[in-house]
């Protein structure tokens, strides 16, 4: 006879198995959608599919990664229930990842990103990023500030010598 134990691990493993599969399912929905022409409105949601897509295909997560996983599982079931084509779930999946993804603080065990230790061109793709965002309404609040100049690196010379 097999003890409680035995029976909540065999569980477990039958709902990670289930959870596998939904993800692959999702990839393959990902891949099936990957837009080709940016100018479509799929294809103003590449960056956060292919953000979405990597994320699912990486073998190890983060907690943080899990429980957005988790939600984009969830989120996916809804859509299929309520009979949505492939290609809406596609953008609907797209547009769930990029608010979760920027709504939700990283883990609180990271330390805090230092400017100052961002290379340049780090900075110039936050910056683009933001403009991107910007023009596709979707900037997020509070980052109204990034049109700076990046810091120089560069020892600072006395007007005096």
């Amino acid at each position: 006879r097999a003890s409680p134990t035995a029976g909540s691990q065999a569980a477990e493993a039958k709902g990670d198995e289930e959870s596998r599969a939904k993800v692959r399912t999702i990839i393959s929905l990902l891949g099936e959608n990957m837009p080709s022409d940016p100018t479509t409105p799929l294809g103003s949601q590449i960056d956060n599919i292919m953000g979405l897509r990597f994320v699912l295909l990486k073998s190890a997560r983060t907690p943080h990664e899990e429980q957005l996983v988790d939600s984009i599982l969830t989120l996916h079931d809804s859509y299929v229930e309520a009979g949505r084509s492939r290609p809406e779930i596609t953008m609907m999946l797209a547009r769930d990842w990029q608010f979760h993804s920027v709504q939700q603080p990283p883990p609180s065990h990271a330390p805090p990103p230092a400017v100052c230790q961002q290379p340049v061109s780090g900075l110039l793709a936050a910056q683009h990023h933001h403009q991107h965002q910007q023009l596709m309404g979707h900037a997020p609040l509070g980052l109204h500030s990034m049109n700076h100049a990046a810091p120089s690196h560069q020892p600072m010379v006395s007007a005096m010598s």
